[in-house]
């Protein structure tokens, strides 16, 4: 895949993986991540649609619930250098981050 941005760089691999935002529930700041493997993005997809089902605080701590879920892909050269390129799409926010 080639992606341009100026000039022409050259990605052979992209890294993925899942992070899951924990937070107090009345603060809306990251107070720990969780991060999931690419391999594991049937146990995000299960996380989302548990959350999209209101059932976010299900995966509390007593303090802490989930704030937001997002997906990264981190690009790398054909030797598997990571290239300081990230690409972020959020999965899932709570209500009151989208308010």
């Amino acid at each position: 895949m080639t992606i341009v941005t100026g000039e022409e760089i050259r990605f052979s691999h992209f890294k993925i993986e899942f992070r899951v935002h924990f937070g107090e529930h009345d603060e809306l700041d990251s107070r720990d991540i969780q991060f999931y493997e690419g391999k594991e993005w049937r146990e995000v997809h299960k996380i989302v649609a548990e959350c999209e089902a209101g059932r976010a605080d299900q995966y509390d701590d007593d303090e802490f619930r989930i704030i937001w879920i997002e997906r990264c892909s981190r690009a790398t050269d054909q030797f598997g250098e990571y290239m300081g390129w990230d690409e972020y799409s959020t999965l899932w926010e709570c209500e009151e981050v989208t308010a």
